[in-house]
């Protein structure tokens, strides 16, 4: 899915995952007087039932901005749209007005929600929570919704939230108290989410790799995206302790867990292996030019015979996984006689030390390094040359 979602229409072609959009109004939101954990609650929860949010906006408390907000949100037909905010007994909540001015629509008293306002304001009173449980104007104004919305309880607050629909695209206004939201969407939306969401299965699955440079895997991670497209796949660098990690996620949806579990399995599986392919390629890369530059500053046979032990281990390093390379991407032929070639170079690598010492004994410590030097710019090469074309590579 590689994070993109069409701009236009209420379901992601590839997974069919439903379009969710937020419009958020509030002055102290837009102020900072209030942080809007709201909206991040809703994706999560949004997420989790299987859907995908699309867009989310904030707006001041204006009725024209919020009807010109939900306008574009329906002419991009999206599943739902959550309205947060703006529900309450006060001049500034401004929502619904929006709302209906976005719709075409009129406020009218809704008899429903009129009686769901009377009846939560008669036990706030008996509960000792204001001071009396009659019916005034500010209260009989959470009870006026844009003409045909159907009004939701509220278990917690006064204000009823709101459902519209148009061609195909459901309005839940919500109130922006969060205790209030939450207990909404947690207990009066099963029959809405039901019909939007299904039974669709969402799962996230983290891997933690031990790298400094996320650059280092963007391009495994593009092949990854590329090669399971029903799959999102996100990397965040963050510390754990003393230690700078990526953290890969990859998250998923389908119509129950089996489906969801063989889409991540594999993908999961792969990009392990990938990482840790170029993980080792790029240590054996390390490892060889440090053996070469040890090499180069050598003025004894010890020294040649610590550089070229560097050199050694590192070339031992990457035999299986090039070996394996070639034989998988240049077919087997190809593999057996890169393979050859590798047992004639660890063949001659026996011989290393008596042909620095046999040089190094008739012509000079000099010419002596000139082999072990050779060897290891070779093999430096040939490891970024083989890091190169893994990161290219599918």
């Amino acid at each position: 899915m590689s994070g993109f979602i069409p701009t236009h229409g209420g379901a992601d072609p590839q997974t069919a995952a439903p379009i969710v959009e937020i419009v958020s109004a509030g002055n102290e939101v837009l102020i900072g007087d209030v942080l809007d954990t709201n909206t991040n609650w809703l994706c999560v929860r949004v997420t989790g039932l299987g859907g995908l949010v699309r867009r989310t906006v904030m707006l001041r408390d204006d009725i024209e901005a919020i009807a010109a907000e939900i306008r574009g949100a329906l002419a991009r037909r999206p599943a739902l749209i959550f309205t947060v905010g703006g529900l309450g007994p006060t001049s500034d909540d401004r929502t619904l007005e929006g709302v209906a001015l976005g719709l075409g629509v009129e406020l009218r008293l809704h008899p429903e929600a009129e009686r769901l306002v009377t009846e939560k304001y008669a036990e706030f009173h008996a509960r000792g929570y204001v001071p009396f449980a009659e019916m005034n104007e500010s209260r009989r104004k959470m009870a006026r919704l844009p003409a045909g919305a159907a009004a939701i309880v509220n278990p917690i607050g006064g204000a009823p939230a709101v459902l519209c629909e148009r061609d195909g695209t459901s309005i839940v206004s919500l109130p922006g108290v969060p205790g209030e939201l939450e207990a909404i969407v947690e207990q009066s939306l099963d029959g809405l989410f039901a019909r939007i969401f299904g039974s669709a299965h969402y799962e996230e699955r983290s891997l933690v790799v031990e790298l400094q440079d996320e650059s280092a895997i963007a391009e495994i991670l593009r092949q990854a995206e590329a090669a399971f497209p029903e799959i999102y796949v996100k990397s965040r660098a963050k510390v754990l302790g003393s230690t700078r990690v990526i953290r890969v996620t990859l998250s998923a949806r389908g119509d129950d867990e089996a489906a969801v579990e063989a889409l991540l399995a594999p993908a999961a599986e792969r990009l392990l292996a990938q990482i840790a392919k170029a993980r080792l390629v790029l240590a054996s890369a390390i490892g060889s030019a440090i053996g070469s530059a040890v090499l180069l500053a050598s003025t004894s046979v010890a020294m040649m015979t610590v550089g070229a032990v560097i050199v050694g281990f590192s070339f031992a390093a990457i035999y299986p996984t090039t070996l394996a390379m070639a034989a998988d991407r240049y077919q087997r032929l190809a593999g057996t006689i890169f393979g050859f070639l590798f047992a004639v170079g660890l063949v001659g690598g026996m011989t290393f030390p008596w042909a620095i010492g046999h040089i190094s004994q008739h012509y000079g410590i000099r010419a002596g390094m000139v082999i072990p030097l050779l060897g290891g710019v070779a093999i430096s090469i040939l490891v970024t040359l083989i890091a190169a074309r893994e990161t290219r590579q599918p």
